[in-house]
């Protein structure tokens, strides 16, 4: 259990759990963050964190206006 809960309430998701949802490589998800301005904010916990996490409303607002890429 994490002493210190910054996530509000809200649920995340890897980036490993994103690309199993769309059943993506890696670099799609690496070339979607880059080059969509409406992709999910990146969010990292701690002070070296190095887990890149994803707001899962954001996900699935970002699905639900998108194309999800498949």
């Amino acid at each position: 259990m994490r002493k210190h809960d910054d996530t509000g309430g809200r649920r995340f998701i890897t980036f490993a759990q994103l690309r199993a949802r769309w059943s993506v490589s890696h670099m799609k998800v690496e070339r979607l963050l880059k080059s969509d301005p409406r992709f999910p904010k990146v969010h990292r916990f701690g002070p070296r964190a190095r887990t890149r996490h994803l707001n899962l409303s954001d996900v699935e607002q970002y699905e639900r206006r998108s194309v999800v890429p498949r």
